[in-house]
């Protein structure tokens, strides 16, 4: 482990304050100088440094030159009108909480370092070799899957532009995140996929992986399936942004327009690992709901969604089977314990299997119920206005099942 964030300036306005976080824990606060009055704009600039783990998990070193980089830069804490500003710390399994912001980020790797980042590369012609570049954008509209970079091209230095050190750019709009990650051996797969049929828009859905992983191998193809069936099925919204990248990793875990899973021999396993991470995209990223507080909010959906696709993938008696096995099989056995608590529970006040319940398997059953109960059609029509009111911002529990009842009262 490290050190952890270590803050070098801090200013607001112009106006330096003196500390270097040390006393912060994972949140922390300042006294401002000035007050900042409703309506105006205040400009917040930190010079920081992050030594990233050599333990990874949701970050960290994945092998001696593979590095994942998340949750690595300080940011303003959410300010809203139910809770003023979040300052709930995070020492526990509870997620993030963050408002939607536009990036621009730069990361400067020694050359023959590729790297994947949330967002859109801007410079591929600047950090690539132009047949490196050319490969990348031939992804965005050959239908088949283009290998970017092979082991044996990484290996012999034929990808990267061959200066000493090179400035990746990527940008991302209206989104509650970023994070990256860098290799010199990563094999780089990529591909596309329509997930509007009137738009025609298309996503760029990649993959970085050690070479020879079988599961991997097959991510660009099952990520385009997963946006195509998302985008069109359950939510039945269009992907929201420009690019999916999934890297070969330890979390099992979603980041904005990222995965970091780990290789399953179980192919169908992995595919639904898959499944799971991507539709996150939708909840919490798309949403901006307090996973912090409330993780039910985007993982019971996800979990709901993981079953649908599933099923579709796998047929219904081995998506029932693997839903039972691995999402209930660890449900209320004692229900006078932490096990079964009000799903309306802080997630931050939740642990082991009670946290497991609340988050996963008792909202992402009530959402499947809620569909049976009110047909696909108006469950559709329901789930797609509180997308549409909430997309941006920052939905509290009940929202949606206010407008289920508005719904259903007009039938």
């Amino acid at each position: 482990m490290t050190d952890g964030l270590k803050i070098k300036a801090l200013s607001v306005d112009h106006f330096r304050y003196k500390t270097d976080g040390s006393d912060w824990g994972t949140v922390g606060s300042i006294e401002l100088a000035r007050p900042i009055l409703p309506g105006q704009k205040a400009q917040v600039k930190i010079e920081w440094s992050y030594p990233l783990s050599r333990r990874s998990d949701r970050e960290g070193q994945i092998d001696p030159q593979t590095f994942f980089c998340a949750y690595a830069y300080p940011r303003i804490s959410v300010y809203d009108d139910y809770n003023g500003w979040d300052r709930l710390q995070h020492v526990g399994r509870q997620e993030f909480y963050n408002d939607f912001n536009d990036y621009n980020l730069k990361v400067q790797t020694p050359k023959n370092y590729v790297v994947w980042a949330t967002g859109t590369l801007q410079n591929a012609e600047e950090v690539l070799l132009p047949e490196a570049a050319k490969r990348f954008k031939s992804s965005f509209t050959d239908p088949d899957v283009v290998h970017v970079a092979t082991a044996d091209q990484m290996k012999e230095g034929n990808i990267t532009a061959q200066q000493d050190w090179n400035t990746w750019h990527f940008t991302a709009q209206n989104i509650t995140d970023i994070c990256f990650a860098l290799s010199n051996h990563y094999v780089w797969d990529a591909g596309n996929v329509v997930v509007d049929a009137v738009t025609g828009k298309r996503v760029s859905m990649q993959a970085a992986y050690k070479d020879g992983t079988a599961d991997f191998k097959q991510y660009v193809d099952w990520g385009k399936y997963c946006l195509q069936w998302f985008s069109s099925k359950w939510p039945g919204v269009p992907y929201p942004y420009p690019t999916m990248t999934a890297i070969q990793g330890f979390a099992d875990m979603e980041y904005p327009m990222m995965v970091n899973d780990a290789t399953l021999e179980d192919l169908k396993d992995s595919r639904l690992t898959l499944d799971h991470e991507v539709v996150h995209t939708y909840f919490p990223f798309y949403m901006g709901t307090n996973e912090t507080r409330y993780a039910f909010m985007d993982e019971g959906w996800a979990t709901a969604f993981e079953y649908l696709i599933g099923t579709e993938e796998n047929g219904k008696a081995y998506a029932d089977s693997v839903f039972k096995a691995f999402r209930v099989a660890h449900y209320i056995s004692d229900p006078s314990a932490e096990q079964d608590q009000p799903v309306i529970s802080m997630s931050s006040q939740l642990s082991g299997v009670g946290y497991g319940n609340n988050a996963y398997v008792k909202p992402a059953l009530a959402y499947l119920a809620l569909k049976d109960l009110l047909g696909d059609t108006l469950f559709k029509k329901a789930l797609h206005q509180y997308m549409a009111n909430w997309n941006g911002r920052h939905p509290i529990p009940g929202i949606s099942s206010i407008h289920l009842i508005r719904l259903r009262s007009k039938t």
